[in-house]
């Protein structure tokens, strides 16, 4: 395995010889070697973009010419304009760039090898994570060094209006996409077809972010489906023989962008993207540390094998497919052009459009649980999940180096690919973990103490002032400073919960039982509690039903000795030793529940009145953060991380596919769904407890108490266990 991780530029160094080095890799076999302007006319020229330019100047009534210059300008602003001479550019400024930013960055060799294995048999889409905006520009120096062909890159618009690079980027292989364009299907069309013909040219591999966005909080989010179908339908239609997904995990010990993270989930703007902006930033992680990063290519996934046994390409040949209808049945809600007598899909192809979608749709969750399993955990974000569970806020050094030693170990056990520590000289790591993670936490050498800071503050912006930059910090300063704060370490600790997840959410039922829990029950609260989450964890599909999740999470903790079986695996049981992980795990799951919890009572709140009124999203992600810190500076809460802006929104989706609440199609506007109103509120009520951390009580919700829009609970704190009903768990799913 060591032998395997190099350095990220192998045997070239960062200096101007890297940019004469003779690139000549070799191309897939059936490459058509497409100019980037040449492909622009190909695409102008297709049959599908023939039919759209007809239709829309047919219901426009506008001249076809007009119509046809309107498509053209926009395939020109989506084109890259690959040029050598610009990527050789390009690849010794991030050479250069990157190792002033990070201490070290390495990759598996093997990776690469696999790669040129497969260049000249079939397409490459390359596939990475997406944490940071330096993702763009890892992939193509990578490469460019290993004789690879540099592969054209999808970018958000935003960059595209950079001046100077902008047209870097395109000239690097970027093409640039609309950030939302479901609803116009003029331009969707034009970009689709885009796609497709990139990926049959096959002159230069794709490249792009399943996630679709950055993810905001460390975690995995869930795939978009976009992009991958578009690259698909290639390969469903038989332009493509076969294509190769090739996964990449990309693991920052501390991402460039975290601290605007942090920022960006207490409600505050992000602002829009400038050379000028890109500049200062820079200038301002150049003066941090940034630690190391790994880059982990896996074994590339064949779309042949993948769909072989359930698609059967010949029906597209036998009944071609109409663009139209593919068109609706993609956004039933948008607009079509149809054009002349266009005839109707035949039903035995429509049927099989739906499997297709199915099935890009399980590879694409296959694809990011991939990316999830070779992520390898650094320090940083142990000691971060550590100190998050600290209480009084303070620790011994010796005593954090014997609980990152302790839940490393557990780690490993659970399945985590791989822990970069140095067993050594275990104080050491910590040590560095710790001045990492500064800002918010400190050590004092006299005492030989670890804590975290009362007052916030960011590695790239010693003074900062929240008030001024977050409306909603006015009036509650010190919940949005502490918020701050304990952000700063959720990042990192989310960069791990991937491993723990599904182990977590069984901990958090065992914890209330750990004597003996039946089998059956455990699963059904396990079951609540995993559609609670559904956005907070990414699973693979095929393991996406909860009882299957259940299962896996029972042998892990088995594997671990946390917990036992009896003779007919009816009940479990905690062991001793496995008492404190399964209170562990389960505490990093309760600031979760507590997030729904507070999105779903100020749901209820909002539509006490109007029951059935539809309430804007930014509008309640707003309002439900001003509730969130009026409990917090009550005490009703204790975990300030609650009034986030994306754990609210991922809150939000929850519900949503559980079917509590109900989003309209055309605004986007929620409310709460018909007749579901009262499994709200008992479902508030399961949860509820877990706001608050290390309490047990039994929950009692007064019949006369829980009026129209008016949850009032009662916490009791007579009995030292929270009994969860199960007949209240089966009535809600």
């Amino acid at each position: 395995m060591a032998d395997d991780i190099v350095p990220y530029l192998l045997k070239y160094k960062p200096n101007l010889f890297l940019m004469l080095k003779h690139f000549n890799p070799d191309r897939y076999i059936h490459a058509q070697h497409h100019t980037a302007q040449e492909l622009v006319i190909s695409v102008l020229r297709s049959r599908r973009v023939q039919r759209l330019i007809l239709a829309a100047a047919a219901k426009e009534r506008a001249p076809v010419d007009v119509v046809t210059q309107r498509a053209f300008d926009i395939l020109m602003d989506i084109s890259h304009q690959m040029s050598l001479t610009v990527a050789r550019g390009v690849c010794y400024a991030v050479t250069r760039l990157g190792a002033h930013l990070f201490e070290s960055i390495t990759l598996n060799i093997s990776g690469i090898h696999k790669w040129r294995s497969l260049l000249s048999d079939v397409p490459l889409v390359f596939m990475p994570t997406h944490r940071s905006y330096i993702d763009f520009l890892l992939v193509s120096p990578i490469c460019f060094i290993h004789d690879v062909p540099i592969p054209v890159v999808v970018a958000g618009q935003d960059f595209k209006s950079m001046a100077v690079v902008g047209n870097m980027l395109r000239g690097c292989g970027a093409f640039y996409m609309a950030r939302s364009f479901s609803k116009d299907i003029f331009y969707k069309t034009i970009f689709s077809q885009y796609v497709r013909a990139l990926v049959e040219d096959g002159t230069h591999p794709m490249e792009f972010f399943i996630e679709g966005t950055r993810s905001r909080t460390g975690k995995a989010l869930h795939p978009k489906m976009g992009i991958m179908s578009y690259v698909f339908e290639q390969f469903f239609q038989a332009f493509v023989p076969d294509i190769a997904l090739c996964p990449i995990s990309i693991s920052y010990e501390r991402p460039l962008e975290e601290d605007s993270h942090v920022l960006n989930l207490l409600g505050v703007s992000k602002p829009p993207e400038s050379s000028v902006s890109m500049i200062r930033g820079i200038h301002n992680v150049l003066r941090k540390r940034n630690g190391h990063v790994r880059i982990h290519i896996a074994e590339p996934l064949r779309v042949h094998k993948l769909c072989s046994k359930r698609i059967d390409r010949k029906l597209n040949c036998q009944y071609p497919r109409t663009e139209n209808f593919a068109e609706q049945l993609a956004d039933s809600q948008s607009p079509s052009y149809r054009h002349g007598d266009e005839p109707a899909m035949d039903p035995r192809v429509a049927k099989e459009l739906q499997l297709e979608r199915e099935v890009v749709k399980e590879i694409s969750y296959q694809v990011v649980g991939i990316q999830q399993k070779h992520m390898v955990i650094y320090p940083r974000y142990i000691v971060a999940t550590i100190l998050l569970q600290t209480v009084g806020r303070q620790i011994t050094l010796a005593a954090l180096t014997r609980e990152v030693l302790w839940f490393k170990r557990h780690l490993l056990s659970l399945g985590a690919s791989e822990v970069v520590f140095d067993g050594s000289n275990p104080e050491l790591e910590v040590r560095r973990a710790v001045s990492l993670l500064q800002p918010p936490l400190f050590l004092d050498e006299e005492k030989q103490l670890v804590g975290i800071r009362e007052s916030v503050s960011f590695s790239t912006r010693p003074s900062i002032d929240l008030v001024e930059l977050c409306t909603n910090a006015r009036d509650y300063p010190v919940v949005f400073t502490r918020a701050a704060i304990e952000l700063q370490l959720v990042f990192p600790h989310n960069q791990l919960v991937h491993v723990i997840s599904d182990v977590a959410m069984l901990s958090v039922v065992l914890a209330m039982r750990p004597r003996e829990c039946p089998t059956d029950y455990a699963c059904q609260e396990f079951s609540v509690i995993a559609r609670v989450l559904r956005e907070d964890f990414v699973f693979d599909l095929a393991q996406a039903d909860p009882k299957v999740i259940f299962d896996r999470a029972v042998e892990r903790l088995r594997g671990c000795d946390a917990i036992v079986l009896d003779g007919n695996k009816e009940r479990i049981s905690v062991t001793e030793n496995g008492n404190k992980l399964v209170h562990f795990l389960a505490h990093t799951i309760h600031p979760l529940l507590a997030t729904v919890w507070v999105f779903g009572c100020s749901v209820l709140t909002l539509s006490a009145n109007q029951p059935d009124a539809f309430f804007l999203d930014k509008w309640n992600i707003q309002h439900t953060q001003i509730e969130a810190c009026k409990l917090l500076a009550q005490g009703q809460i204790s975990y300030y991380r609650c009034i986030g802006v994306e754990p609210l929104k991922a809150a939000l989706q929850s519900l949503v596919h559980c079917g509590l609440l109900k989003r309209d199609a055309e605004s986007d506007n929620i409310c709460v769904a018909s007749g579901e109103r009262q499994t709200l509120i008992r479902v508030m009520a399961m949860i509820g407890p877990f706001r608050i951390p290390a309490v047990r009580v039994r929950l009692t919700v007064c019949a006369s108490s829980i009026l129209e829009g008016n949850l009032q609970v009662m916490l009791l704190d007579i009995s030292p266990v929270f009994t969860i009903v199960l007949s209240l768990s089966l009535s809600v799913f």
